[in-house]
């Protein structure tokens, strides 16, 4: 097998040196330099407005992440608050049926107290379904921008 390589290494020779004594004599045409030159220069500059989006929608994702995180800290504690709400009423309203001098009036105390919690839980669904709305809504907005900038980034750099 040796003897092949050094049978074919030796009919190139002829071909490699005619290509070693031409070399020093062969030029780049300086166009031809300056057209290489512009072509890595715009890969460059795409490679990087690519990177550049890149960076923005991750920027993005962090915002959209810390904001999700902020409101469901903020739910929680708005939950919490409820039930310390409804806690706090419940033993109220059970002081003042224990305290009612009559039946009736420890019935009425207790339908008072219903209708009330009745008002407090319609007032707790319409401050939920606000705020999903507008978190869905931001949401999407944030998504359309989002996919703008980066779709306006792509076809910059195409």
């Amino acid at each position: 097998m040796t003897k092949t390589v050094s049978k074919k290494s030796g009919a190139a020779q002829p071909v490699m040196d005619a290509f070693k004594s031409a070399q020093p004599k062969m030029e780049v045409p300086e166009a031809a330099r300056d057209l290489a030159k512009r072509a890595a220069e715009t890969v460059l500059e795409r490679a990087e407005s690519i990177n550049a989006g890149a960076e923005q929608a991750t920027a993005a994702i962090e915002r959209a992440a810390t904001d999700t995180v902020a409101n469901v800290a903020r739910m929680t504690r708005d939950i919490q608050a409820a039930v310390y709400d409804d806690a706090k009423a419940a033993i109220a309203a059970f002081e003042n049926v224990v305290a009612a001098k009559s039946l009736g009036e420890a019935a009425q105390i207790q339908i008072d107290y219903l209708r009330a919690r009745s008002d407090v839980t319609v007032a707790r669904v319409k401050t939920i379904a606000d705020f999903l709305t507008k978190a869905a809504e931001d949401a999407v907005k944030t998504a359309q921008d989002n996919f703008a900038r980066l779709t306006s980034k792509v076809d910059k750099a195409a």
